[in-house]
């Protein structure tokens, strides 16, 4: 039996939601069902079609099994000096939760084999970091314009997100970070690199948030 791997099928569209949902959401808390979320339910997704793809057509380069192999030993022996040293099973299982999207390598290796992937990957990465700019800016502009108040947005998000940090000692000085954040640093890689012109425009519109976000790793990056 042979699985046929067509890069304009129905993979090629669920690895497009995978990377956005990626890039845009942050850490991946913000859409969640009950105990699991929607990059949970991609992930076991990813991995089970990545399995049963493997085992009826495609091999696994060595590389991969490699990395695999070493993260896996890695994962167990810290688990291993948790347990040994009394921790909680569930800080252990919050600390290694988040290490296991690693395993993501495997499908991966299947979605990204071409050009035309690759360029999805790109392009996801661009669009992703354009969408955060624009909200950015226009949620910064709203603030400093008095047309939304801050302390109700402080409010609001410190209730219902973890994904959004604020700065500062109140919730009178509107400086925020959102984790997602760091595709505007690879987002404004692809823009500047871009031979259109509209794009150079977007590199600085880009730049502009980076600097507003006061994130000293970003601009030494």
């Amino acid at each position: 039996m042979k699985v046929k791997y067509n890069n304009k099928s129905l993979m090629q569209i669920f690895f497009m939601f995978i990377l956005l949902e990626l890039f845009l959401m942050g850490s991946g808390r913000f859409l969640e069902f009950g105990p699991l979320t929607l990059r949970m339910v991609f992930f076991v997704f990813a991995i089970s079609l990545s399995v049963f793809i493997y085992s009826y057509r495609l091999k696994i380069k060595s590389y991969i099994l490699w990395l695999l192999y070493i993260h896996l030993t890695l994962l167990s022996f810290s688990t291993s000096v948790g347990i040994l040293n009394g921790a909680e099973l569930s800080l252990i299982v919050e600390d290694v939760k988040p290490l296991l999207y690693f395993f993501m390598i495997l499908p991966f290796a299947i979605f990204i084999k071409s050009n035309q992937s690759i360029k999805l990957v790109t392009n996801s990465i661009k669009f992703s970091s354009f969408i955060m700019m624009i909200i950015y800016l226009m949620l910064i502009a709203m603030i400093y314009f008095g047309l939304i108040d801050f302390k109700t947005v402080y409010h609001l998000i410190s209730e219902n997100s973890n994904d959004i940090m604020f700065r500062g000692s109140s919730s009178s000085e509107p400086q925020f970070f959102y984790k997602g954040f760091l595709y505007l640093n690879i987002g404004f890689i692809f823009f500047l690199l871009s031979p259109k012109k509209l794009d150079k425009y977007i590199a600085l519109l880009l730049l502009i948030s980076i600097l507003l976000t006061f994130t000293r790793g970003f601009l030494l990056g």
